[in-house]
């Protein structure tokens, strides 16, 4: 019986836990915003989605490592994130998909 109650107690807490984290991460860090009006349509910045991908490589000349950066960009965020998302198991994501406007 006490098993049972903490179960159903710890599947209601992370039921709770998940649906206050849902909101954090369906935000969007930049791109078009909801106008203040519902009347009015949302309003469309022109940018670009930006992200920075690094990662160190052994340089013969040197005979050392150097830190090599790879900058990604894509008009929208889906396309930005497709990109960095085939990134090598050594690569580090240094800036995530960001909006820049024009």
């Amino acid at each position: 019986m006490r098993i049972a109650r903490a179960r159903k107690t710890a599947a209601l807490i992370l039921l709770l836990l998940l649906a206050v984290a849902a909101p954090l991460s369906a935000t969007q860090v930049g791109g078009p915003r909801l106008p203040t009006n519902p009347n009015l349509p949302p309003i469309q910045l022109e940018g670009v989605w930006e992200a920075t991908v690094s990662w160190t490589q052994w340089d013969s000349k040197t005979g050392g490592f150097i830190l090599m950066f790879q900058d990604y960009s894509a008009p929208t965020r889906e396309g930005c994130e497709a990109q960095i998302s085939n990134i090598g198991p050594g690569a580090t994501i240094t800036k995530f998909c960001t909006f820049r406007a024009y």
